[in-house]
């Protein structure tokens, strides 16, 4: 399960929705009498927690008081990116909405703080809901978890050396501030926005008499 990005909290119908399946599926494979492994992992990699991180170091307290949201109630939002930010138009009022004391917000400021106070969080309400999960496997990417991080490293090199994995070329959107190619979530805003393709026709312009 990601920790989300730009809205901290882990939504709890989303949570629901990926989890139950996962336990339905582990819980019957073991009725039937198989060693079922179910590892719960967080992914944290890419930019979003790191743009939010700074968004929060640019943010300032909010004058009005921000209410707190319901965390049992989920509302559709017409796009995911509108889903993660939520009703907050800062990233302190996200995270004011999400239930985090106003004192302790300017913690965020640190990336590496969202990756040790939201697993947590994530693990005591997926524990709450009761599924087999084994906890003992339980990581998070990035490099903050070393051993997770030299793996993937030494899965890539050793595709790379065996003609597995090779460079080529796709349409990709382009940063110019990074100078790299920008996925959809490593995007701190324009998460769906895709290559836009275009047509050029020359014509000759021709002289009238």
């Amino acid at each position: 399960m990601p920790c989300t990005p730009r809205t901290p909290a882990v939504n709890l119908e989303s949570l629901r929705a990926a989890v139950q399946r996962l336990e339905f599926k582990a819980a019957y494979e073991r009725l039937c009498g198989k060693n079922v492994l179910f590892p719960q992992a967080f992914h944290c990699t890419g930019m979003p927690i790191k743009e939010a991180a700074a968004a929060a170091a640019e943010a300032a307290a909010p004058a009005a008081v921000v209410e707190k949201a319901d965390p049992t109630k989920f509302v559709s939002k017409k796009s995911k990116a509108a889903a993660k930010k939520g009703s907050g138009t800062t990233q302190w009022q996200i995270l004011l909405q999400s239930g985090i004391p106003e004192d302790q917000i300017p913690e965020f400021r640190n990336p590496g703080h969202w990756l040790d106070y939201f697993p947590p969080l994530a693990q005591r309400d997926i524990a709450h809901m009761g599924c087999g999960v084994d906890w003992r496997r339980s990581f998070i990417t990035t490099d903050v978890n070393p051993y997770y991080d030299s793996f993937v490293a030494w899965q890539f090199w050793t595709l790379h050396k065996a003609g597995k994995v090779i460079k080529d070329k796709r349409l990709a959107v382009f940063s110019p501030l990074d100078a790299q190619p920008c996925a959809d979530h490593d995007r701190a805003s324009g998460e769906g926005v895709g290559p836009q393709e275009y047509v050029l026709i020359k014509m000759e312009a021709l002289e009238l008499n």
